[in-house]
């Protein structure tokens, strides 16, 4: 009797045993299981956080540096679809990391996600100082650049090789003069899918900071005009103004033998001492380089501009 008692107990024991190790093996699976498809993963403690828009919420990243060189990137965060984002959650932060740059591939199927990616890397980098929230929402991008004003912020939405938005979404124009502009060249660059379009009237050096953003949101910055083919020119004089820091600037083009030949600014209220670097070099480049395709110069960006888009007006006389 008492050894059947032992030999009862031996397999109750074991039967205990058995269920307690099923119940811990199945247990810490599924616990494993929701790390997994969880949105956080610990990151080193010195590691730059950055957050932008994704196609579901925000995709938040972790970010290591070793001093410029980007060695980790992390998706920490994320409520972007299982099995549709997870390609660009692996492939962009490597992409990341091996080209030590955000200017990697999207990847098809998760352009949205992909951007977003590279947009919170951005932002980590950045310390924080551009928020998750400038990133526009869909596969839209930003771009900041100067105004009449101030910083003008472009958000420019592609698909594929079509622009299909054109948005300004913060600047410091003036209201009722810097409107038209606003308005009509981002719906003629969609309309075009070009950033070779007319600046509008009054509003030049608006205009040229929407087209100069936008170019810069697809990677060809300084474009336009040097893409076109050549035009002849007529000799003569030209008038030509455009909208400068204070005032109105105008100037005078002499065209000789079909090139320009002088630049000349009869009347202007830039500012003395801070206009005068663009006053003596941005003509010398337009002379030197026959085109208004040439540098603004740091500092003077708007009086700059207004030259090269007087420039422009004037040479409209010679065509």
């Amino acid at each position: 009797m008492g050894e059947k008692t032992s030999l009862t107990l031996k397999i109750i024991a074991a039967s205990l045993f058995t269920m307690l190790a099923v119940v811990f093996i199945f247990t810490d699976t599924y616990s494993l299981g929701e790390a997994d498809s969880g949105a956080s993963e610990d990151v080193a403690g010195d590691a730059l956080v950055g957050t932008a828009e994704g196609h579901n919420g925000p995709v938040t990243v972790a970010v290591t540096m070793d001093g410029d060189t980007i060695t980790d990137v992390t998706v920490t965060e994320h409520s972007e679809s299982e099995g549709i984002a997870d390609p660009a959650i692996e492939e962009v932060p490597a992409a990341i990391v091996e080209s030590n740059s955000t200017d990697v591939d999207t990847v098809s199927g998760a352009t949205v996600t992909s951007n977003a990616i590279m947009s919170a890397v951005e932002d980590a980098i950045a310390g924080g100082s551009a928020s998750g929230d400038s990133a526009a929402s869909g596969d839209a991008v930003a771009q900041t650049v100067e105004g009449h004003n101030g910083p003008i912020t472009v958000e420019v939405t592609m698909d594929g090789d079509t622009i299909t938005d054109v948005t300004v979404t913060e600047h410091s124009e003036t209201e009722g003069l810097a409107d038209p502009a606003i308005e009509e060249v981002p719906a003629a660059i969609v309309e075009s899918n070009s950033t070779d379009v007319d600046t509008v009237s009054g509003a030049t050096v608006t205009s040229e900071a929407i087209i100069e953003a936008v170019n810069q949101v697809l990677g060809d910055s300084d474009s336009g005009a040097s893409a076109e083919e050549p035009v002849e020119l007529t000799d003569g004089t030209y008038e030509g103004t455009a909208e400068g820091h204070n005032a109105p600037l105008t100037l005078e083009v002499t065209v000789e033998n079909g090139e320009i030949a002088n630049v000349v600014i009869t009347e202007h209220e830039e500012s003395e001492g801070i206009s005068d670097p663009a006053f003596e070099e941005v003509p010398a480049a337009i002379m030197e380089t026959n085109s208004t395709d040439v540098d603004t110069v740091s500092g003077a960006t708007v009086s700059s501009n207004a030259i090269i888009s007087a420039v422009e007006e004037a040479l409209q006389g010679a065509q």
